[in-house]
């Protein structure tokens, strides 16, 4: 019990001081598994380990026992935003682009990869050997001259990961996936949907331009959104979204 809420104090540490884009979106399981988080989070619970990403590094906690115990950081020269658990992996979005480490030995990852962009922000997500990243321009993000797009990679030898595409948005930030459906929020311009049957070629399907989205979380067939405007809770169905809850 005492794990869940030191969990739940970094949750909310880690959400505040995030500005008008609502904040990170971050759920412990409590289970002693895998952290379900928001493509924006800065930090991931796999096992008994949490990795958080400060100033120009990676720390891993041992989380096992009541006081979490500082055992490895990992110096990290880009600015390092979120962390995305991939399998035995975690892919990092900095501002300079996606660094992949191996955690198949959890005290202490390995690099193993990265991938490079034009200075933006960079939220990732990964599923059965493609990621999609988001970039975007503002000045938070070190460049407001910076491209608005989701680039679309392939993770099927991850020593080398490919670049395949990239899809033009409007100002892209956190992003998810639900089956054969990718949720990217553009901010106050809506929540954008693509069909990712074939996930190496997403496909524009509709935005929901209602709601001001900045980050997601899918649980079981069910999607929640985060936002200027509050948190929503939406039923993912087949022939779209149907709006459970809002809390503003």
């Amino acid at each position: 019990m005492k794990r869940i809420c030191f969990l739940i104090l970094l949750i909310a540490i880690c959400s505040c001081g995030a500005g008008d884009d609502g904040g990170n979106l971050s759920i412990g399981d409590g289970s002693g598994g895998v952290g379900i988080s928001g493509s924006l989070a800065g930090f991931a619970v796999v096992d008994d380990f949490l990795y958080v990403l400060a100033n120009d590094g990676m720390s891993v906690l041992d989380i096992s026992e009541v006081n979490p115990t500082l055992i490895n950081r990992i110096p990290i020269q880009s600015d390092a935003e979120t962390i995305y658990r991939y399998g035995e992996n975690l892919l990092l979005g900095t501002r300079q682009g996606m660094i992949i480490y191996d955690i198949s030995i959890r005290s202490s990852p390995r690099y193993m990869a990265e991938i490079n962009h034009q200075t933006a922000c960079d939220p990732v997500v990964a599923i059965d050997s493609i990621a999609y990243v988001t970039t975007r321009s503002g000045q938070t993000c070190n460049n407001i001259w910076a491209p608005n797009q989701m680039i679309v990679v392939n993770l099927s030898n991850l020593s080398a990961p490919e670049e395949l595409k990239q899809i033009q948005m409007i100002n892209p930030r956190g992003l998810g996936f639900w089956e054969d459906k990718l949720f990217v929020c553009e901010g106050d311009f809506g929540l954008k949907v693509f069909d990712i049957v074939d996930r190496s070629s997403p496909e524009y399907v509709q935005i929901y331009d209602d709601i001001a989205a900045n980050d997601v979380i899918v649980i079981d067939g069910t999607l929640i959104v985060t936002g200027s405007e509050g948190i929503w809770q939406f039923s993912i169905l087949s022939e779209g979204l149907e709006l459970l809850s809002q809390i503003r």
